[in-house]
């Protein structure tokens, strides 16, 4: 009985390490001045995972895409930063230099608000993560993202 109970519990715990995600994302939004916003959209990947640049060249893995609903009430500041340690890898397979990020990344948008409102904005990435041996197919995700009035 003591086998089978160990086993199972072995099982179980093995399940549960395989099941994990190798990605977490989370946002923030930081006020700059009045009216003015950075939202902070973060990635934080588990060892040995890797998620790939905005900026990773066609013909290689598939980069990172950030997209912000376009608002009237909102004026979006140029496009997406990276603020990481990014790697620059040339990759045999795809005959391009990848660009990536591991441990954690933050992708940053400047915002302005045209009044004073408060408001909710959504914002998808889509994205692929990777390790040496395999990647999960690209997934999107939607964020819903309170900006304005504290």
């Amino acid at each position: 009985m003591r086998k089978i109970l160990l086993a199972c519990t072995l099982v179980g715990l093995a399940s549960a390490c395989y099941a994990q995600e190798p990605i977490q994302w989370k946002y923030s939004v930081r006020k700059l001045a009045p009216r003015k916003y950075r939202i902070f959209v973060s990635a934080d990947l588990a060892e040995p995972w890797r998620i790939y640049s905005q900026h990773t060249p066609a013909g290689g893995p598939k980069p990172t895409y950030i997209q912000f609903q376009p608002s009237p009430l909102l004026k979006y500041s140029g496009v997406p930063r990276e603020v990481g340690s990014m790697e620059k890898v040339f990759d045999d397979v795809f005959k391009v230099e990848e660009e990536y990020y591991q441990k954690h990344v933050d992708f940053e948008q400047d915002v302005e608000l045209k009044s004073d409102v408060q408001l909710v904005t959504s914002c998808t990435v889509q994205y692929m993560v990777c390790t040496d041996e395999q990647c999960l197919t690209p997934a999107p995700l939607k964020l819903n993202i309170a900006i304005g009035k504290e």
